[in-house]
C-alpha cells in the first residue's frame, strides 16, 4: 500500500492490525523476505495492512520509527506496537505472530 509520509500514524492506528515493512533494495535479507511478504499479503489481503517502507526513501519514517537495522518489521495493534522483529523471519513464524495478533481482536 502506498501511503503519504504525514499519513501512515493516522492509518496505522485506523486499522486493527498493521505491519510495518522496513526494507531497501540493496539489502540481500530484505530480497529474501519479500517473497515471504508478498506471499502473507495475499493470505490476509482483508484482515492486516502491511505497509512497505523503503528506507533510502524515506529517512524521516526510519529514525522517527527507531529502526537501525533491516529488514525490520514492526508489528502493531490499533496503533500501539506489540512487536519487533529485525532480521529474517521465516514464514511460519511470521504467520504465527499474525495468528496470535487477530485471536485477540
Amino acid at each position: 500500500m502506498i501511503i503519504k509520509e504525514k499519513e501512515i500514524f493516522n492509518t496505522i492506528k485506523n486499522n486493527n492490525i498493521s505491519i510495518l515493512d522496513f526494507w531497501a533494495p540493496w539489502c540481500t535479507p530484505c530480497l529474501l523476505i519479500k517473497n515471504i511478504i508478498n506471499d502473507i499479503i495475499k493470505i490476509y489481503k482483508d484482515k492486516i495492512l502491511i505497509i512497505k517502507i523503503n528506507v533510502d526513501n524515506n529517512k524521516f519514517l526510519h529514525n522517527k520509527f527507531n529502526v537501525y537495522s533491516i529488514p525490520t518489521l514492526i508489528f502493531y495493534k490499533k496503533g500501539i506496537e506489540i512487536k519487533r522483529n529485525i532480521g529474517l523471519i521465516n514464514k511460519k513464524k511470521l504467520i504465527n505472530i499474525i495468528n496470535k495478533l487477530l485471536k485477540d481482536i
